[in-house]
């Protein structure tokens, strides 16, 4: 049954000139999930009314050492391209700097702050609004992100992540990961 959906995909973009992405998402248990995606809409803009955040989204992707890649300046976010699209069924990953170079806070300086049920609006480049509710938070060990982040899910999830705990002069960072995870409103 699943090859006979991919080839009637195959034939309607063959016939119809239509230019998709398609994504298949393989879960852990015997469940296929195929969403199609337009290949052109992406995240612009992210908002966080409850704490004052409306800022850029960039598009990043997998930096040499293997992790996310980091947003270009502090006052900006970077949706993770290689991951789902927000509002699309998935994990969706956006990543602010907690503070810059100098211990000033930057964009997601306040992240820890959000409460369960607080408004994330995400604004797509062809002027659609996708709106999430805060379902919980959590923070990781930075070498240890849990699958949970960026792994597969039947959920349309969008988590934010920044740094977390205590300053580490000696390696040049935080130990630590916060990632607030929201779901998309219905």
């Amino acid at each position: 049954m699943f090859r006979k959906i991919i080839l009637r995909l195959i034939f309607l973009i063959l016939y119809t000139g239509i230019i998709i992405n398609l994504t298949i998402v393989y879960m852990p248990s015997p469940v296929r999930i195929v969403h199609i995606i337009e290949k052109d809409i992406y995240p612009v803009y992210l908002s966080i009314p409850s704490i004052g955040i409306k800022t850029t989204v960039e598009s990043m992707s997998v930096a040499e050492d293997g992790t996310m890649e980091v947003p270009s300046r502090t006052n900006i976010v970077s949706w993770y391209k290689l991951g789902a699209r927000p509002g699309t069924i998935g994990n969706a990953v956006i990543a602010g700097h907690y503070d810059n170079m100098f211990g000033l806070p930057a964009v997601f300086y306040k992240l820890n702050k959000l409460k369960i049920g607080d408004e994330v609006i995400i604004e797509n480049n062809d002027k659609s609004i996708i709106r999430f509710k805060v379902v919980k938070s959590t923070s990781y060990n930075s070498k240890v992100i849990s699958d949970e982040v960026f792994g597969p899910t039947t959920a349309y999830r969008l988590n934010l992540i920044t740094c977390d705990g205590k300053w580490n002069p000696q390696n040049g960072s935080y130990p630590n990961r916060l990632v607030v995870f929201t779901e998309k409103e219905v």
